[in-house]
């Protein structure tokens, strides 16, 4: 309820609407060093999950600073405060602080230090290096070819070479790992 409400976009729409109502809505919490999963679809069949358990429960009302349920036929009133990424639900048999997990992973986390990435798309057109060698800053370790032209893709640190996953014709999108370096291996030769 408080995404919707602060929402700027489509205010109106009912919270987790989707025109194709097969998959449900999720959201992770974190309690201690516990996830936990939620799955929802509200509407005229709504269906709630905890960790891919199925949870009996119907919405009876919802603000931005209360819900009230009916949980396995037992109704139930949640007072909701929020701060920061934190949640906390209070109710007549306690309360309890949930940590909002990223809604979506943080790309940087899935890059491994040392990637040379594409800076556009294109096709590879040389690769200068192979695993093992070691580069000096300003080297050119492969070559991309976009917009007619060249690009030639340079080593920023003395490094060795530890990963090359692209090939010569390979096609290449944005953001694309080219080749991944190691300092540190440079450094301690």
């Amino acid at each position: 309820a408080q995404q919707r409400a602060a929402s700027r976009v489509l205010a109106g729409v009912t919270s987790g609407f989707r025109n194709n109502p097969a998959h449900l809505q999720t959201r992770e919490y974190r309690l201690g060093d516990d996830t936990i999963h939620v799955g929802y679809r509200l509407g005229a069949d709504p269906r709630f999950e905890v960790n891919g358990e199925f949870v009996d429960a119907r919405v009876v009302s919802a603000t931005t600073t209360s819900v009230d349920l009916i949980v396995d036929r037992i109704r139930r009133r949640f007072t909701v405060s929020e701060g920061h990424a934190n949640r906390l639900i209070s109710w007549s048999g306690g309360s309890v602080e949930f940590t909002d997990a990223p809604r979506f992973p943080d790309a940087t986390e899935a890059i491994h230090p040392g990637s040379m990435m594409a800076p556009m798309p294109g096709t590879v057109s040389r690769v200068e290096v192979t695993v093992g060698d070691r580069v000096n800053a300003g080297s050119v370790v492969l070559v991309l070819e976009a917009m007619k032209m060249e690009h030639p893709i340079v080593a920023d640190t003395d490094s060795v070479v530890t990963e090359v996953p692209v090939g010569v014709g390979q096609p290449v999108n944005i953001g694309e790992v080219l080749i991944v370096l190691d300092t540190e291996t440079a450094e301690a030769k």
